[in-house]
């Protein structure tokens, strides 16, 4: 393995980093969205995250050509979620107004439903580009355009 492709793969495994660091951060400051009273709006760590996840999926684009680079991002935010919505499956989502929860009564934050079934999609999406990247990366098209 020569210094370029040594330099190329160092690249690429670099914006995927920094493509999981963003998903992170979003997957992060989405938690605090889904309570007992509603889903609320993006806060600034989801936004803030998006924004470092889309960055480095555009420097990706800029460098690959392609978006596969993008699952630890997927795989980072879509897997707690997923865990964690299937987990509260077992309890009804809190109707509005809701009774104080207690130990007799406890209901799961509204939204968790849907996140059971959107998250594990999102999960496969991303193993399923992450194969699909693992073969971009294997035959050395990631990372820096080649030197003309």
């Amino acid at each position: 393995m020569g210094p370029t492709s040594f330099a190329r793969l160092g690249y690429a495994l670099l914006l995927r980093a920094l493509v999981a660091v963003g998903g992170a951060i979003a997957a992060y400051g989405a938690t605090g969205m889904f309570t007992t009273a509603g889903i609320t709006a993006p806060n600034a760590i989801v936004l803030a995250g998006l924004a470092a996840s889309g960055a480095a999926a555009l420097a990706l684009w800029k460098s690959e050509r392609t978006l596969t680079g993008i699952w630890p991002a997927l795989l980072v935010a879509a897997v707690p979620f997923s865990l964690y919505a299937i987990g509260s499956l077992d309890r009804d989502e809190c109707p509005q107004p809701h009774a104080p929860l207690t130990q007799l009564y406890t209901c799961a934050p509204v939204g968790t439903h849907a996140i059971a079934v959107i998250a594990p999609a999102v999960t496969l999406i991303g193993l399923a580009t992450l194969v699909l990247d693992m073969r971009t990366v294997t035959r050395g098209r990631g990372g820096l355009p080649l030197e003309s």
